[in-house]
């Protein structure tokens, strides 16, 4: 817990190419206290989805931390959702 904002931060550092396919699945509730990281992880999401076409944000509603658990549906559609696109590309 204590190492995540500086795991964040590295995490945002990285380059990633903009043709690299992303799907990136959101929690509704998150798994801290409100602070003023969590606000701004919140907010990652959105711009990191509109960076690129080739990237893809899903809102879990009603999920927490753990949207496998509590969507598993949406995890297994969007593993689908890569795999289409992997055989599309070869």
């Amino acid at each position: 817990m204590h190492a995540l904002p500086v795991a964040a931060r590295r995490v945002r550092a990285a380059p990633i190419s903009p043709g690299l396919p992303v799907i990136d699945l959101v929690a509704e509730r998150t798994w801290g206290p409100p602070s003023a990281e969590v606000a701004a992880l919140r907010r990652e999401p959105a711009s990191f989805g509109v960076a690129s076409p080739a990237r893809e944000t899903i809102f879990a509603s009603g999920s927490g931390h753990y949207v496998m658990r509590g969507h598993p549906e949406l995890v297994l559609e969007a593993v689908a959702r890569m795999v289409d696109r992997a055989r599309a590309v070869h």
